[in-house]
């Protein structure tokens, strides 16, 4: 099943991620970006950040606790570095405003 798929593997580096702590990245839309999510959940489609592609991200649903606080989309990754690696990209990448939180 896809859906577990993408809960199980980095969306940085593609390792498995089904034992161990798990890391996250939280993120915004840019309001200037053509980028838009009409359903809750995983996606791997349609998003390249740096040098990786098909990068999966967690869409926060609308009445999410997240989504109150600015929210819009989680990065799940394997380790410190991978989120540190995604942060450093999303920075450079006008489509997101990255929380860093």
């Amino acid at each position: 099943m896809l859906e577990q798929q993408l809960k199980d593997e980095c969306c940085w580096c593609g390792s498995n991620m089904s034992s161990g702590d798990l890391w996250s990245v939280e993120a915004r839309f840019n309001e200037n970006s053509k980028l838009t999510v009409k359903e809750e959940g995983y996606i791997k489609e349609g998003f390249s950040i740096g040098n990786k592609e098909n990068i999966w991200i967690l869409i926060i649903g609308k009445k999410s606790p997240a989504k109150k606080q600015g929210v819009d989309i989680l990065f799940i990754t394997c380790s410190k570095r991978c989120a540190q690696e995604l942060r450093e990209n999303l920075k450079e990448d006008l489509r997101f405003h990255s929380l860093f939180t």
